[in-house]
């Protein structure tokens, strides 16, 4: 939450809150035995994908041919991720899963894959969509127990009201009509 944000709840509604931390189910993000699939996951090329801003200062007709490194792209069928860390791709599964996804790869650099739903099994549904997925590129999600660090609110009051402005009548002149 950021300071300004904060400041101001506290301010108008009274807020108190504080962090916690509890241990919670998660999952963790490993390489699977195999190792990960080279045929599936390769490293970024340097030509593969251009910053955000290389990416707006090109001409219209040149960006459909860019990817912006650090992004994805989604169809029916696959989610394609260019210039993408391991790190990266646990917070975007983390978004699609039941549980909080945890990078415990130890693996560091760019990639390029296809998250690919083609060949998951169509009654598969929820997060075992994202296991099969990603087990298809070498990596492996297993329950786990971790950390999780959230701010409870102790109390809050109904907030305060508006401050009235100041009416202040102002004065007719002598011989003025109002």
């Amino acid at each position: 939450m950021s300071q300004a944000l904060r400041a101001v709840l506290e301010e108008r509604f009274q807020v108190k809150v504080r962090r916690l931390t509890e241990q919670q189910d998660m999952y963790a993000l490993t390489v699977a035995k195999s190792g990960l699939n080279k045929e599936r996951i390769k490293p970024t090329s340097p030509t593969e994908c251009v910053t955000s801003a290389e990416y707006f200062a090109a001409d219209a007709a040149s960006r459909a041919n860019l990817k912006i490194c650090g992004r994805y792209f989604v169809t029916m069928p696959a989610w394609q991720f260019t210039g993408f860390t391991l790190q990266q791709l646990a917070r975007e599964v983390s978004g699609m899963t039941t549980l909080f996804v945890l990078d415990r790869t130890g693996v560091d650099g760019t990639f390029t894959f296809d998250l690919d739903f083609a060949g998951v099994d169509p009654a598969v549904r929820g997060d075992d969509r994202f296991i099969q997925a990603l087990e298809r590129l070498g990596l492996r999600i297993d329950r786990t127990k971790g950390t999780a660090e959230y701010l409870q609110i102790d109390s809050a009051q109904r907030p305060r009201p508006d401050a009235p402005a100041a009416l202040t009548e102002v004065p007719a002149r002598a011989g003025s009509r109002r």
